[in-house]
């Protein structure tokens, strides 16, 4: 028994352990990604009253070179790099891009949890006690129902908003 019994109230380096961080952001990460891309292929058309818009903007950026709607064009490029890819190895364009949209969404945004999980090991110092409460609130913002179900709608708002989780740590 420690002579000061306030010492082992305070954590020690002991106490930090940055490979549990990185786990449990992976393993957040990649249980996000599968949820989303069952739910993305569940269907014949991904779900959400958004979801056609992007293969669309996508379909026309390959065709025509440009957008057929004004917008933010980042989420676009990388829709049309992986139906590019796709159509290389053979698949027709228009099921490339749907592709490509259900795949992207479903890939891109629980990156967020990592950044959420990367913020609240900073903030803590890296304490082991701090881990659960950080996933929990990572979890919340990549698998709760509301974010579920504007699957599909909403992915340029998911590229910035994993963007920013990673901004906001840095």
């Amino acid at each position: 028994m420690p002579a000061n019994p306030a010492e082992t109230a305070f954590p020690t380096e002991d106490d930090r352990v940055p490979g549990l961080w990185v786990a449990a952001a992976l393993v957040l990460v990649s249980a996000a990604t599968l949820v989303r891309l069952y739910l993305n292929f569940s269907y014949a058309y991904p779900p959400g009253t958004d979801a056609g818009y992007y293969p669309l903007q996508t379909r026309t950026l390959l065709l025509r070179g440009h957008l057929m709607y004004d917008d933010l064009p980042l989420m676009f490029w990388m829709n049309a790099g992986l139906s590019k890819l796709l159509v290389v190895l053979g698949m027709k364009l228009d099921a490339a891009v749907l592709a490509a949209s259900r795949v992207i969404d479903s890939i891109i945004e629980p990156w967020a949890a990592a950044g959420i999980i990367a913020l609240g090991y900073l903030w803590s110092g890296g304490k082991r006690r701090a881990l659960l409460g950080c996933t929990v609130a990572a979890g919340f913002a990549v698998l709760s129902p509301p974010i579920l179900r504007m699957l599909s709608d909403f992915e340029k708002n998911s590229v910035g908003f994993v963007l920013s989780g990673h901004a906001a740590w840095r």
